[in-house]
């Protein structure tokens, strides 16, 4: 869920815990989760927009804009997560992953 900017942290909290209890109601499963885009960090953020669906789409242009805003971020941010993974994978073979 992508809410709007001028709304406070503590707004977005009751919201996101209101959609959980309606959401799942109004489609009769047993569970949804739902995150606030907002506050998700870029590669969650890129992975709802490459997998995800838009179900309501009020703004188009708040739309692209948060996806081309979400790419950038996630493209500025990949050799970070690449050298997080070659460490971590260096930590697990070598036996100090624990340590």
């Amino acid at each position: 869920m992508l809410f709007d900017d001028g709304l406070s942290p503590q707004e977005r909290f009751r919201r996101r815990l209101s959609l959980l209890a309606e959401v799942p109601r109004a489609l009769n499963v047993p569970h949804v989760d739902v995150a606030v885009l907002n506050e998700a960090s870029p590669a969650l953020r890129f992975k709802v927009i490459q997998y995800g669906r838009v179900l309501y789409n009020q703004d188009e242009t708040v739309r692209v804009r948060f996806e081309a805003k979400t790419l950038r971020e996630y493209l500025d941010t990949r050799p970070l997560r690449d050298l997080y993974r070659q460490r971590l994978f260096e930590a697990i073979t070598a036996g100090r992953f624990y340590d």
